[in-house]
């Protein structure tokens, strides 16, 4: 495991996009959260597919992240 504050910012929301098809509803759930975060506007796309988790606390934190980016479900 690699620490995110030892990475580029390009690096690490790259591995938190990856986060975001773990297995494990919690990390998928904290990576969305670090992307609404962080900002990076590279995240909308698969932040949207994470409205559809089948786990609704992370569907709850993707909505919540693409808010923080500015992102309008219309």
């Amino acid at each position: 495991m690699v620490s995110l504050d030892k990475l580029s910012d390009h690096e690490a929301v790259e591995r938190l996009i990856d986060c975001l098809n773990d297995p494990d509803p919690s990390i998928r759930g904290k990576a969305a959260w670090a992307l609404g975060k962080i900002g990076d506007l590279r995240a909308i796309d698969p932040l949207i597919l994470g409205l559809n988790d089948k786990d609704p606390n992370v569907a709850y934190e993707a909505n919540r992240a693409l808010y923080c980016l500015g992102w309008n479900r219309l």
